[in-house]
């Protein structure tokens, strides 16, 4: 018999609970989170044996650092998402009275099967195709009349497994994670299902910013009411202020009768609401503004060219930029360099970078 609440147990959810003590919709997420986990397994083992790439290449030298031949962040997602999936396999095997492995895990693990991702979907490829070759044979008989024949010569296709082709093993993760899958009805009947699904979907969550790269954003400044941050992407043409609270008065309240401002009138007057908005901004002004007040900055070579993507959509190399301060005095263009800072390195004014990288843009151009 199966026990439903009246309300789901999830906080701040106010939906009833279909079955067990979930809604439809945490019930959804959490089958979502399990399903997309053999695809992050497979894509973790790529990004532990450091064979992503998720920045573009930077004008900046090389790292003296050796780093290391894995990724350690990738190791500790893969341990965690491991884990925390095959915990919850166990107490609900525990709760069926399944039998278990000495990890604590169900035994029907072992022989649980996961359907390939569909990055997996070849099991082979053609390495060199077929070849086709026609050329002239020359034969001589014995009186030596010269005979020349064409000969036909045919190469067959090679075939060969591809790598990226090859379905892996699945992880533990994996199995698991379908595993549960296949016995939702039963998770959402646990007594801590709200626990599953909380740490099922924040582990979950935590390895695809493992293995993807968050969206670029840029920094647009402070509000000038209220000083909130403002971020915004690459192409949108207007920022919101992130703070709720800043808006500012549209129209003021009144009277629909007497079209006079005011939240009261007559008892049977119909008084108009007043209006706010959102406090917006053009993000080109707002990246003028930054610019022009950026001009003035002094900057080391590695920051300086780095913020050339932001500030002007260009960029020079660390090495030109340093060649360039040493044509002082002699031909177009300047760069002044500041030497009193502390550490000893130079510091470039970002004004005089932009107008480097402006010159350089265009001279390239014509």
């Amino acid at each position: 018999m199966v026990q439903t609440s009246a309300r789901c147990w999830a906080d701040e959810c106010e939906l009833a609970a279909t079955a067990g003590h979930l809604c439809d919709n945490h019930t959804g997420a959490l089958f979502k989170a399990l399903t997309r986990v053999p695809a992050l397994e497979t894509e973790l083992a790529v990004t532990i044996a450091r064979q992503d790439r998720l920045q573009a290449a930077t004008e900046a030298g090389r790292s003296a650092a050796r780093p290391l031949p894995f990724s350690w962040n990738g190791a500790e997602a893969e341990f965690a998402l491991g884990h925390t999936i095959a915990t919850w396999a166990g107490e609900l095997a525990r709760t069926l009275k399944l039998p278990l492995d000495q990890f604590g895990h169900p035994v029907a693990l072992a022989a649980e099967q996961v359907p390939p991702t569909p990055r997996h979907a070849r099991s082979h490829v053609v390495a060199v195709p077929t070849r086709i070759v026609e050329r002239e044979a020359k034969t001589t008989d014995e009186d030596g009349k010269v005979t020349v024949e064409k000969v036909v010569q045919v190469t067959p296709a090679r075939y060969h497994d591809d790598p990226a082709a090859i379905v892996p093993a699945a992880g533990l993760a994996a199995r698991a994670a379908s595993w549960l899958a296949r016995h939702l009805d039963e998770l959402v009947r646990l007594v801590d299902v709200v626990d599953a699904l909380d740490e099922i979907t924040h582990v979950v969550g935590r390895t695809r910013h493992v293995i993807d790269r968050a969206p670029a954003r840029w920094y647009v400044g402070g509000c000038d009411y209220c000083g909130t941050a403002m971020y915004t992407r690459p192409g949108q043409a207007q920022v919101l202020c992130p703070n709720d609270e800043c808006l500012f008065l549209i129209a003021p309240a009144s009277c629909s009768i007497h079209q006079e401002p005011g939240e009261q009138c007559t008892s049977r007057c119909t008084i108009h609401e007043a209006q706010y908005s959102r406090t917006s901004y053009l993000v080109e002004e707002r990246r003028e503004w930054m610019l022009a007040a950026a001009e003035d900055y002094l900057a080391t070579a590695a920051e300086a060219t780095a913020a050339l993507p932001l500030l002007a959509d260009t960029t020079i190399n660390v090495n030109t930029l340093r060649q360039a301060a040493r044509w002082r005095g002699k031909r177009p263009p300047e760069i002044e360099t500041d030497h009193t800072h502390p550490d000893g390195r130079p510091r470039y004014r970002l004004g005089d970078v932009l107008a480097l990288a402006h010159r350089i843009a265009e001279r390239r151009a014509g």
